[in-house]
């Protein structure tokens, strides 16, 4: 099946199973199918969770960015993650 693929993707999925990346090319396959169902799937929350802002920005229920607090979130993500300055 890769001879169908463009050329760079066939030597990309070349190399991937030269490294042993995959036992076969459906195996190959099968993985790239599901990446592409999971990002098709995050896509489409992404898409409903802005419309759903926007929805409650429409009713007039959004409220003003308190970006301090966003400032401190990002902080402390951070420095839990051990990248703070």
């Amino acid at each position: 099946m890769i001879h169908t693929l463009p050329s760079d993707l066939q030597e990309f999925a070349r190399a991937s199973l030269a490294r042993g990346d995959y036992a076969s090319e459906t195996d190959l396959i099968v993985h790239a199918v599901r990446v592409l169902r999971n990002l098709k799937r995050q896509h489409e929350r992404l898409k409903n969770d802005i419309q759903q802002g926007m929805d409650e920005l429409d009713r007039g229920e959004g409220r003003p960015l308190d970006i301090e607090a966003v400032k401190r979130r990002v902080q402390k993500s951070c420095e839990a993650k051990g990248i703070a300055d």
